[in-house]
């Protein structure tokens, strides 16, 4: 199984570049993401100006997150 990104440049008024990144294995990384996402549940406690449920900020250290 290859990992791949398709990248593809959209149409935008804004001052600068926007892009679309797809990648090719979502159906099975998604899952897996999700899963780890909600095992890890609310590090912050809604002590953030927004008060939602987040993940701790090193999540992208995780080998499966390094993979986007």
């Amino acid at each position: 199984m290859e990992d791949f990104f398709q990248v593809t440049p959209l149409i935008s008024q804004e001052e600068f570049d926007v892009i679309q990144v797809s990648y090719g294995n979502s159906d099975t990384l998604n899952p897996i993401l999700e899963k780890k996402i909600y095992d890890m549940g609310d590090e912050l406690q809604h002590r953030s100006n927004v008060k939602a449920d987040m993940t701790d900020f090193r999540l992208y250290e995780d080998p499966d997150f390094k993979k986007i």
